[in-house]
């Protein structure tokens, strides 16, 4: 390789850094992180330290409270029987009557905060790469807030090694990007 290839080389390379991997980071590494969270929980139950999150509620309410809020009609005519027995049902209850797990919490009911959970910012600097995830909607937001309010601490954090993870993948990619621009 020419003098004159290197220096064309490295310009292209300066130009990709400054161009394609923040949008990289964003579009691929961010949403990543975020599909690591997310499936955590989900499948889990477990928050960032690995503990699991509190239990359903076994707390009885009335049932007339539940009216309206099943993911099914057969849940809702079941819901309704037990509304007219006068029969107080808990959430995890209602979550059974809907055919939802109960083992661990897994703040799913309808998956619609799940849906619109991912990037909500990011933030590009010349030290670092910061990314936020969250609720993408004001509605997936303050479900968001409500349940880490519940557990007194944040449903949504990323463990170290999700962050890990995405930090290495985001590497490697880099790495792969820098051989093919350099030696291509």
């Amino acid at each position: 390789m020419t003098l004159a290839e290197q220096i064309a080389a490295l310009d292209k390379l300066i130009m990709f850094v400054e161009n394609e991997l923040p949008k990289y980071v964003e579009q691929v590494a961010a949403s990543d992180l975020a599909a690591l969270v997310a499936n955590r929980v989900i499948t889990t139950g477990e928050d960032s330290d690995g503990a699991k999150f509190s239990p359903y509620s076994t707390n009885k309410n009335r049932a007339a409270a539940y009216i309206g809020k099943s993911r099914n009609q057969a849940a809702e005519r079941k819901i309704k029987a037990l509304q007219r027995a006068g029969t107080a049902i808990s959430y995890t209850t209602f979550r059974e009557l809907n055919n939802l797990q109960t083992d661990f919490k897994r703040y799913e009911f309808t998956g619609e905060m799940w849906k619109k959970f991912g990037v909500t910012r990011s933030d590009l600097t010349q030290d670092s790469y910061k990314i936020t995830i969250g609720g993408t909607t004001t509605a997936a937001q303050e479900k968001i807030d409500a349940n880490s309010a519940y557990e007194n601490q944040s449903i949504i954090e990323a463990s170290e090694g999700e962050r890990v993870t995405v930090q290495n993948t985001a590497s490697s990619w880099l790495e792969e990007q820098v051989k093919r621009i350099l030696i291509a």
